[in-house]
């Protein structure tokens, strides 16, 4: 009897293809931001715990919370540097997805409930979910990441010994207002990048016409030029036995002959040059990917 593997269902083969596409779009965006939240993370997390453990007491908090908060942030202040190595180009989507949703969603959610939802910590979940919208970019993955790390924070606080119904009424009255705070931010913020796309795309579009306009009669002048070279001996040899032969023709000097044959090498090579140029700027406005681990640096 032969057992059948179950196929995946298309459109969880499709979430899974748009989650992944989100994922990596989204660390491409933020790239230029990931340096600037590992400052604000490395600082803010020693600088609130003073805050809120000397000058205005909270109900609970974690130096070891905030500690590996500073820890896992700091690697991305090498971003740059990092990326360099196979292992991490291939992994910071992943460290990135891992690090917004431990850092924004899960760390403010566990210790709003932590704190009883106090007005402080009601207030800074609200800024953590706008910062979120900020620097993810994508809607999808905004999303994904507030799911994930609303229910971590959740399943960790009932862990600890903490009872979710008895901060119901605390709770269910904000969540309303967090919602639409990233849904509207996420609205805002697609639209936005929606009109960068449409301006990249226009862009991408005409430099690919041009490309195109230009391959053809740049092939007719490396055609032109290939056809004068393999004729240009002929033809000097044909000038030194008309002046043999005491015909009136005026004589080509050698250093003249080898400069014109310079000068086709020239355009060959130009026009070479030129081509490769324009098949890299097809390539880009097809957006073609390329596979990066046959390069080696």
């Amino acid at each position: 009897m032969t057992l059948k593997t179950p196929r995946t269902p298309e459109a969880w083969r499709r979430l899974r293809v748009r989650l992944a596409a989100s994922l990596a779009q989204s660390t491409i965006y933020s790239r230029a931001n990931m340096r600037m939240f590992a400052i604000v993370a490395i600082i803010g997390h020693p600088l609130y715990y003073l805050c809120w453990t000397e000058f205005q007491p909270q109900g609970f908090e974690s130096a070891w919370l905030r500690a590996f908060s500073v820890l896992i942030a700091i690697p991305m202040l090498f971003e740059h540097r990092l990326t360099r190595h196979d292992f991490w180009r291939r992994k910071v989507t992943l460290y990135w997805f891992f690090i917004v949703t431990y850092q924004l969603p899960f760390f403010f959610i566990f210790m709003s409930l932590m704190n009883e939802f106090a007005t402080v910590w009601a207030l800074s979940t609200m800024a953590a979910c706008l910062l979120m919208v900020l620097i993810v970019f994508d809607w999808l993955m905004i999303l994904v990441m507030a799911a994930l790390g609303a229910v971590a924070a959740c399943a960790v606080y009932e862990l600890v010994g903490g009872d979710l119904s008895a901060q119901s009424s605390e709770v269910l009255p904000l969540v309303p207002t967090y919602i639409f705070a990233i849904l509207a931010g996420s609205a805002f913020n697609y639209k936005t990048e929606l009109v960068a796309r449409e301006k990249l795309s226009a862009i991408t579009s005409a430099v690919g016409t041009m490309a195109h306009e230009l391959r053809t009669p740049l092939l007719g002048i490396r055609s032109g030029a290939r056809g004068l070279q393999n004729y240009l001996p002929s033809i000097f040899e044909g000038f030194e036995m008309a002046r043999d032969a005491g015909l009136p023709v005026k004589r080509v000097r050698t250093a003249h002959y080898r400069q014109m044959h310079a000068v086709l090498d020239r355009i060959n090579a130009e026009t070479e040059y030129t081509n490769v140029i324009l098949d890299m700027l097809l390539v880009n406005s097809s957006r073609t990917t390329i596979d990066e681990t046959s390069f080696e640096v």
